[in-house]
């Protein structure tokens, strides 16, 4: 038995969809664990991942980057984590909105970016007690 599977493949949707967003096809890292004690273990996971793809990204291809003017994430020791209350709240949406907007969603990136020194953060959208 494993504890941890990781697995790295092409995904392929069909499914109508109304945005430009949708991607028809995408590759994939998906990540299987056991032993979770709430969502902060599954970002704790992503926190580490992200930063040694990003730390490769940096220690292999550093100079290409540069050179194609792209500028790598700052991956922090903790993403910010919010409530998707609050969320809404800190975006000026109306609280009955049942998802983020992409005007919303550059908004809480500025947020983590000036707030956090983060180009990254989480949202909740629901409260979990675990037993």
């Amino acid at each position: 038995m494993f504890e941890r599977v990781y697995e790295v493949g092409p995904v392929f949707r069909t499914e109508p969809h109304d945005t430009a967003r949708h991607l028809a096809e995408y590759t994939s890292l998906d990540a299987e664990f056991g032993f979770i004690d709430d969502h902060r273990d599954v970002l704790a996971l992503l926190c580490g991942t992200l930063a040694a793809m990003i730390d490769t990204i940096r220690n292999t291809a550093g100079d290409a980057a540069a050179t194609a003017g792209v500028d790598l994430p700052v991956m922090p020791e903790q993403i910010p984590v919010l409530h998707l209350s609050e969320a809404l709240d800190l975006v000026g949406a109306s609280p009955d909105e049942p998802d983020l907007a992409p005007e919303h969603e550059r908004l809480l990136g500025k947020w983590a970016k000036s707030q956090f020194d983060s180009d990254f953060d989480h949202i909740v959208s629901v409260h979990i007690d675990w037993i």
